[in-house]
């Protein structure tokens, strides 16, 4: 049941942001990394959701790309966010699932985890890793279990958000984007 509720509500977002008047406008923001102005002309949650979301993969993707070994590398191929309240506690996660090139100059897949650290007001990594393939290690075993159990059709972001965010980079843009105040609100509240 509350993974057919999880379907719906994603549908209902993207329906929403679709139907939704200023839908085309807050694209156009998204796309020039203004998710402030995105967020701030959205007329209902489900848009507004739509740009939290959106935001906290790009915050998330600039911190990767910095990270990486040959950064002209980074391409997104997918983007997931959850963001859940257990009890007092709201749990925040982005994975991020992106091409990059490795040290040996092979070139490949790397998932990344992110969640959301309320005392510092930023997204910070949990892990990378290059196969989400069960082994012996007990901790990243944890962690590719996290990053499977987060990578479900609700919680994945569009195809056009993957693309405004892969053009934000091709164009330098990337480094531009900051957390929005209402992500950093909202990652305490949900």
């Amino acid at each position: 049941m509350k993974k057919i509720v999880a379907v719906l509500l994603a549908f209902v977002l993207i329906v929403s942001l679709a139907a939704c008047g200023s839908g085309a406008k807050i694209e156009s923001y998204m796309a020039q990394g203004d998710y402030e102005n995105a967020y701030n002309i959205a007329k209902n949650d489900e848009s507004k959701a739509v740009v939290i979301a959106e935001n906290a993969v790009a915050v998330c993707c600039k911190d990767i790309v910095s990270q990486l070994i040959n950064p002209k590398s980074f391409v997104l191929k997918e983007a997931y966010y959850e963001s859940s309240k257990i009890g007092d506690w709201v749990r925040t996660y982005v994975v991020l699932t992106i091409s990059t090139e490795f040290g040996d100059g092979t070139t490949g897949p790397l998932y990344c985890w992110y969640h959301y650290d309320e005392e510092a007001s930023k997204y910070t990594h949990g892990s990378y890793l290059s196969d989400l393939t069960m082994d012996d290690d007990a901790i990243q075993n944890t962690q590719k279990k996290i990053i499977s159990d987060t990578m479900t059709s609700s919680n994945k972001l569009s195809d056009g958000c993957v693309t405004r965010i892969n053009n934000l980079f091709a164009n330098d843009q990337l480094d531009t984007v900051s957390l929005l105040v209402a992500s950093k609100e909202q990652s305490s509240q949900t």
